[in-house]
């Protein structure tokens, strides 16, 4: 699945909230398209558009080695691997999930109420030495990967976000 838009998301609850304040019901309809349009066209500025998945096959049918006809010179050859390349590097890089911490960070785990210091980001996993030792003395550390984070939103965050929040 895409990754959620943190800034589309907030557009899309903009609106809503809008629709809410607006003259007539709400419908739940009406909610609901004014929070896709909105998120979409957040995500349109900034540089992403939805694509169908037989378009997309078909770009990569033309744009394939196979598809390079026999007449073609050495230098189309090249131009056409060259755009594929790089249309291939786009599509992982927007499929990647990436940490949304960096090595060095200060987090706090909300459900743990306590601070670390993320020390890895390897293998898309977010690696964080608590500053409380186990019951045993050991280091107490904790890893994190894409899935934690999607069904623990907003349980490990930047510790200077929440000493914003206060």
């Amino acid at each position: 699945m895409t990754p959620l838009s943190p800034t589309a998301l907030e557009e899309a609850a903009k609106a809503v909230e809008a629709k809410m304040e607006g003259p007539g019901s709400l419908s739940s309809t009406g909610a609901a398209t004014a929070a896709i349009t909105a998120y979409l066209a957040q995500r349109e500025k900034e540089g992403f558009v939805e694509v169908r998945a037989d378009v997309l096959a078909a770009i990569k049918s033309m744009l394939t080695i196979e598809a390079i006809s026999p007449a073609e010179h050495g230098f189309e050859r090249e131009k056409r691997r060259e755009a594929w390349s790089k249309i291939e590097a786009m599509l992982a890089a927007s499929q990647a999930w990436v940490p949304p911490f960096k090595v060095g960070d200060r987090v706090k785990h909300i459900g743990r109420n306590e601070c670390g210091t993320v020390i890895s980001t390897d293998d898309d996993v977010v690696d964080v030495e608590f500053d409380i030792q186990t019951p045993r003395g050991a280091i107490s550390i904790g890893r994190f990967d894409e899935r934690w984070f999607a069904s623990h939103e907003g349980w490990l965050i930047a510790a200077s976000q929440e000493q914003n929040d206060d």
